[in-house]
Formats: structure tokens, sequence, C-alpha cells
């Protein structure tokens, strides 16, 4: 039985052709350059759906240090929750 059921997954395959199995649509491919440009998830990246010009945007992408990072980001304000409001204090 297994010998059979072997013989016809691959026959399957061979019809299908092994690139139709892994193949991806073109919402996936999109899908993933948006993930790739976007350089936060680089482990998410699935390098090998990408062309040579958009591999190196990407790898560009990840080494882009983020605006959190650098000092032009946002000042940031220390508040002190537990101390009660000027309206409450009167």
């Amino acid at each position: 039985m297994f010998p059979l059921v072997f013989a016809v997954a691959f026959a399957c395959i061979a019809m299908v052709g092994i690139q139709d199995v892994f193949a991806q649509t073109d919402l996936q491919r999109a899908q993933n350059l948006v993930t790739c440009l976007s350089g936060r998830y680089p482990r998410l990246c699935k390098r090998e759906w990408l062309a040579p010009e958009e591999l190196k945007k990407a790898e560009a992408a990840e080494h882009v240090t983020p605006l959190s990072a650098t000092k032009a980001s946002c000042p940031r304000r220390s508040f002190n929750r537990l101390s009660p409001l000027k309206s409450e204090r009167t």
C-alpha cells in the first residue's frame, strides 16, 4: 500500500511541476516586499522571493537606525502621576 501511495504522490508532483508547488502569489510577494523593505523584521523576510534590486533595498533598510534611537526624536516629559492635579490641590 505504501509504495502505491508514494508513487501516486510522486506522479502528482511531477505533473504539477516542482516550481508550482513552491510558487507564491503576487499578493504574497507584495506583502513580503513590504515586510522586507520596512527593515523591522529581517527574519520574516523571504529573501529568495526578492529580485536582486529589491534585495539590495531590503538589506539597506535593515541597517537604517530607527528614529527613536536618534537624538532628533521627541523629548520625553517626566510626569509624576502620583501627585494631584492643580485643580485638585485647591
